[in-house]
Formats: structure tokens, sequence, C-alpha cells
């Protein structure tokens, strides 16, 4: 559900960019409590993140959600790598320059994290994730 288009298509040229890729669609499921895309089968999944643009979080929730993060985690998800943030350091820049990057800090993550963690712990995995899983464990 994390990987990106350059990991699927030739995997052993990837470079940052790629983790990059990852880091927003974690955001995006972060967000919206929803992976990017939705499919029983694997390859038609990663057919989808080759190909398909993602809905925004605000679209998949059906409300207007902060709009430079929003941008931000679209950037991460482009489909070229040059299109994403250059490097971790460029999109933590990004990140501290966020509207809201100020009301959130490490006690606010520690109270979301012991308020929520138990809930995400206890969410079923579908069945793609855990086709998803024995794939990766067979490799």
């Amino acid at each position: 559900h994390f990987i990106s288009p350059d990991a699927v298509q030739d995997p052993v040229n990837v470079d940052a960019r790629s983790d990059l890729y990852s880091v927003g669609a974690l955001g995006f499921w972060l967000l919206t409590g929803q992976t990017l895309f939705h499919s029983e089968n694997v390859d038609q999944l990663l057919e989808h993140h080759v190909r398909q643009p993602p809905s925004t979080p605000s679209e998949r929730l059906g409300y207007t959600l902060n709009g430079d993060l929003e941008a931000l985690i679209l950037q991460c998800l482009a489909k070229a790598p040059e299109e994403r943030p250059a490097s971790a350091r460029e999109l933590d820049q990004a990140l501290a320059r966020c509207s809201q990057a100020a009301g959130w800090g490490v006690e606010q993550a520690e109270s979301w994290w012991k308020a929520n963690l138990a809930g995400i712990e206890d969410m079923p995995l579908g069945t793609a994730s855990q086709k998803t899983l024995v794939i990766v464990r067979r490799t």
C-alpha cells in the first residue's frame, strides 16, 4: 500500500525520492485512515500506484483539510520522482513551514499516540494487505 511507482517499475534504480512517495502514502493514511488505493488484487494495486492519480485527502474525507499540508502530501505522491521533494531534509523543511506546524509538537504527538495506538493496532488487515505481507515474506 505504500510502494512507489518507481519501485514497482524499476526497483534496482530507485533513490531516496522513492521513500518520500512512501512517506506521502503513509501521510495520506494518517490523515484519512484509508490507503491510497483499494484492490483485492496485488497486481492491480501496484498498477494503481504506477498509473492512477490519488484522490486528495479532502476528497476522500468529504471535507477540506489544511491546504499546504495536503499539497505537500500530494507532492510526495507525484508519479515522477523529480516532482517530489528532493530529499527528506527538504520535506522536513516544507512540513515545518505548514501553517499548522506550530500547533503540533512532541507533547501533542505523544498524546495522540496514547489515545489512538490501541485502535490502530486493532484495525483488521484487509485481504490485499494480507496477500502483500505473504508476498513480502516469501521473497
